[in-house]
């Protein structure tokens, strides 16, 4: 029995390394120059931006991914139209009614369960 698909986990601030993000700032920082204001202001920031790019990070990651999600479902959904509208026959119409129908109702359950907060670990007993 094929298993039951739900949508992946959002990526949440402990995801994202708080270790990473201050390595990164502070190279970027060093990198501009330790005794230039620019490089001042980063590697001394970088104190300060380990507690707040976290979230800042995780939430522009979700929201990409959400993006991304709608993209494929609206480019499956136009091709899936426009077949149906070349086609003729009336057994294929109905079958390509039937998969927009499909396409249509899984957008529903993904709005569904991202406005709930549903996710992989939590659908599944």
């Amino acid at each position: 029995m094929a298993s039951k698909k739900v949508r992946a986990r959002s990526i949440h601030a402990e995801d994202v390394s708080s270790v990473g993000v201050a390595g990164l700032v502070v190279t970027v920082g060093f990198n501009l120059g330790a005794d230039t204001w620019p490089g001042k202001c980063l590697i001394w920031s970088s104190l300060f931006l380990v507690l707040l790019l976290p979230p800042l990070v995780a939430a522009a990651l979700n929201v990409v991914d959400d993006r991304l999600r709608y993209w494929q479902w609206k480019g499956l959904r136009n091709r899936l139209q426009k077949t149906l509208d070349k086609t003729t026959d009336a057994d294929s119409r109905r079958l390509l009614q039937a998969e927009i129908h499909k396409a249509d109702l899984e957008l529903a359950k993904i709005l569904v369960e991202s406005m709930r907060g549903i996710h992989a670990e939590k659908a599944e007993p």
